[in-house]
């Protein structure tokens, strides 16, 4: 059996994202190909650059081959579990409040977006509804401000939309 034959033969169809992956780990060794190239250019097998390059060229073809191997496999069977399986609804949920949280905490200030972060959170996960949530988060971040502020002194962000 030769090379080619190996190839094109499969036990299984692709994953969902895993083309996607495999994209993405090739552009990533392009990117430390570039990299590895710009320590010290090809001047000599003796540069410093060298070895770098050595393994940034394995990494680059390595995931070319995953890359082909991948892109030759059959297409999966239900191509949106992608988003079932990889980014669940509470992952993308929680990425979006963190980033809510990151964007509000210099406009409104340490206790409300965090009483907001810490509501939402737990109204998300406990389901239990939403006094039993706000009553958890307020008792919640009484103890982390008495801890953080308080005990040892940290200065937490204040509100500037009200400034």
């Amino acid at each position: 059996m030769n090379t080619t034959e190996q190839i094109e033969k499969f036990d299984r169809p692709r994953k969902p994202g895993e083309l996607t992956f495999a994209l993405l780990l090739f552009l990533a060794s392009l990117t430390i190909s570039y990299f590895a190239f710009n320590i010290s250019g090809l001047s000599s097998m003796s540069s410093t650059g060298s070895i770098p390059m050595l393994a940034a060229l394995f990494l680059l073809f390595s995931s070319l081959t995953t890359l082909i191997k991948t892109s030759l496999m059959p297409r999966p069977e239900n191509p949106l579990a992608f988003t079932e399986i990889i980014t669940p609804r509470l992952l993308i949920f929680f990425v979006s409040i963190t980033l809510a949280y990151i964007l509000i905490i210099n406009q409104l200030g340490f206790l409300v977006s965090s009483i907001l972060f810490l509501f939402f959170s737990i109204l998300a996960l406990y389901r239990q509804g939403p006094l039993l949530a706000m009553l958890i988060s307020v008792n919640a971040l009484a103890v982390i401000y008495v801890v953080f502020r308080v005990i040892f002194k940290v200065i937490l962000p204040e509100a500037s939309l009200w400034e």
